[in-house]
C-alpha cells in the first residue's frame, strides 16, 4: 500500500510532534506488507511546522516506509534543516518553484523571500549531500507550465543543483483551476488512489487523496482511532465499494477528472470485480 501524510495544511494548522509520533509508531508496528511511500506534505508548506525537524529526526532508523518524500518551496530550508534531511536519509525532495524572478514570485506567493535565496537554500543541500558522500535525497525541481514564463532561465537557475528539472502540466484540482492542458483524458471509470492512498490531515482526520484540500471526505481520525482501524474501517470500505459501483454518485468525486489523466495517475483498476473485492476484503479482515 501507499499512504501519505502531511505536516501542515493551507490554513496553517500544524500536526504536533506527539501526534506525529503516534502515527509513525503505528505504521512501524503494522503487520504485513511494508508501506511503499510516506509523503510528508499535502496542501501546505511542511517547513512552516516548527517541529518539522524533530519529526524528521524521529523518522531516522524507524524503517516505516520504502521511500520518504518531502515537497516544499524551500523558502524556509535552513542549513540546519538541509543537513537534517540529508543525515536522516530522506529519499526524495520535490522543490516547487513558482517564478524565476522576484516580481512574479512576490505576486504569486505574497512574500518577499527572493528567488536567489531559494536557489541558494537548495544549492546548500546539494553541496552538503556531496560533502557527506551521500546520494539522497534525490532533488527534483519543478514548476508548472502555467507559471513558467522563461523556460531557459528556469533550467539555468537549477542546472548543477537539481538531479532533475522539469516543467509539469498543471492539473485542474477538481475544476478549481483553469488548466487546459489537463484535458488529455483516458476512459478510466474507477479512481485507483483510494485503494492504496491514505491522506492524514494535521487534525488526524483521514481523506482519500491530495485533491481533497477542503476535507470533503472523512474516513475517520487517527488520533482517536488507530491507523489500521481507519484503513480497515467500514467508512473507507463503503467508500471504495461506491467508487467501484459508480463514483459519480459521490458528490466530491463526481467532479474530479484528475485520475483520468495518465500524467497524474498511471494506474488503472477498472478490472476490479465488486463481488470479488468484497469477498477478499472480508477474508483479509477476518
Amino acid at each position: 500500500m501507499k499512504r501519505g501524510g502531511n505536516a501542515c495544511s493551507s490554513k496553517k494548522q500544524f500536526m504536533s510532534l506527539v501526534d506525529f509520533k503516534k502515527i509513525i509508531d503505528e505504521i512501524g508496528n503494522w503487520e504485513g506488507e511494508h508501506i511503499k511511500n510516506l509523503r510528508l506534505y499535502n496542501a501546505g508548506e511542511p517547513m512552516l511546522n516548527p517541529e518539522f525537524k524533530d519529526m524528521l529526526l524521529y523518522l531516522k532508523d524507524k524503517n516505516v516506509s520504502d521511500r520518504i518524500e518531502i515537497t516544499s518551496n524551500c523558502s524556509l530550508l535552513t542549513k540546519e534543516l538541509a543537513e537534517t534531511i540529508v543525515d536522516v536519509g530522506i529519499d526524495y525532495l520535490r522543490v516547487s518553484v513558482y517564478a524565476t524572478n522576484d516580481v512574479e514570485k512576490a505576486d504569486f506567493t505574497r512574500n518577499s523571500i527572493s528567488v536567489n535565496k531559494i536557489i541558494d537554500n537548495v544549492k546548500y543541500l546539494r553541496e552538503y549531500r556531496e560533502r557527506a558522500g551521500k546520494k539522497k535525497p534525490f532533488i527534483y525541481v519543478k514548476t508548472l507550465d502555467t507559471l513558467c514564463n522563461d523556460e531557459n532561465l528556469f533550467f539555468d537557475q537549477y542546472e548543477g543543483i537539481a538531479d532533475e528539472i522539469k516543467i509539469e502540466e498543471t492539473m485542474d484540482w477538481n475544476g478549481t483551476i483553469d488548466a487546459p492542458g489537463s484535458k488529455k483524458m483516458t476512459g478510466k471509470k474507477i479512481c485507483p488512489w483510494i485503494f492504496y492512498f491514505m491522506l492524514i490531515n494535521p487534525d488526524g482526520s483521514v481523506g482519500s487523496c491530495c485533491v481533497d484540500t477542503e476535507k470533503a471526505i472523512n474516513h475517520g481520525n487517527v488520533l482517536t482511532q488507530s491507523v489500521k482501524d481507519v484503513w480497515e474501517g467500514e467508512a473507507l470500505f463503503n467508500f471504495q465499494i461506491q467508487q467501484i459501483k459508480d463514483r459519480k454518485k459521490i458528490e466530491f468525486c463526481s467532479k474530479c477528472d484528475t485520475f483520468l489523466n495518465d500524467k497524474f495517475t498511471i494506474d488503472n483498476v477498472d478490472h476490479i470485480n465488486l463481488d470479488e473485492f468484497i469477498r477478499r476484503k472480508k477474508e483479509r479482515l477476518n
